[in-house]
């Protein structure tokens, strides 16, 4: 069948055969097109679980998450390999046998090699928006993504990007999955999470850094979107590393 996939700042349409990869922390949601019907399989796996048998900081096996073009387009051949390494993968994950889980990690590796030596068709100068709205709406999360900091308003970016504020927010939602505040709490509170991790600044600095001039408000977001408060989530960190 056929799928929209909104990755990072893109809407891809996604059709039989296509791979599509999403890194740790990528923003992302799937929405219908006008032909609903269809079937995936998605491999969801954590960095440690192909260690040791890939080292992934030597050989950047996982590279192919972390390129400019999430999909990978496949000619007939190489759909008709990848298939065969997935029914292998889906069969022994059902099975559970003697060995299945350590031929999985096998198998995800082989996948995982073809992919990095698979030239994909797919560029920056030939990949096209499905649409010109989705055209309009992807210069939108764009200026989100380089501007979340700011105080941030729907009606002040409808105007900029020549829109009425009803149409902006029902296409915005329409393309990316995501309402305009649920899509910008999400990138700050990513933001954020990365400051909680990489930064020993105070909670209330990291709060006006991504945005939020309301701490109290900054919490209840980051809580509802992260499970936890900042606070818990920058303990949980210090947990894990000891």
């Amino acid at each position: 069948g056929e799928r929209f996939y909104f990755i990072k700042d893109r809407t891809y349409h996604v059709m039989k055969g296509d791979l599509v990869f999403i890194n740790i922390g990528d923003l992302h949601k799937t929405t219908s097109t006008p032909k609903p019907a269809h079937a995936r399989l998605v491999i969801n796996f954590k960095e440690s679980f192909i260690h040791p048998l890939a080292d992934c900081s030597s050989t950047n096996i996982l590279d192919v998450f972390k390129r400019e073009i999430n999909l990978i387009r496949l000619g007939a051949m190489e759909q008709n390999e990848v298939e065969q390494i997935l029914h292998k993968i889906h069969s022994e994950y059902k099975n559970s046998e003697q060995f299945s889980m350590l031929n999985i990690k096998s198998l995800l590796l082989q996948l995982l090699i073809f992919m990095n030596r698979y030239k994909n068709p797919l560029t920056e100068s030939n990949i096209r928006h499905p649409s010109a709205i989705h055209g309009k709406i992807y210069e939108v999360v764009q200026f989100i993504n380089q501007n979340y900091s700011d105080r941030l308003k729907l009606e002040n970016l409808a105007k900029k990007f020549y829109f009425s504020p009803f149409y902006l927010c029902k296409m915005f939602k329409q393309v990316t999955g995501f309402s305009f505040t649920e899509y910008l709490n999400s990138v700050r509170i990513k933001e954020s999470q990365k400051l909680l991790r990489e930064t020993s600044l105070p909670i209330s600095e990291i709060a006006c850094k991504v945005g939020y001039d309301n701490l109290t408000h900054y919490g209840r977001v980051f809580k509802e979107i992260s499970g936890t408060t900042p606070t818990g989530y920058r303990k949980n960190l210090i947990t894990q590393k000891g």
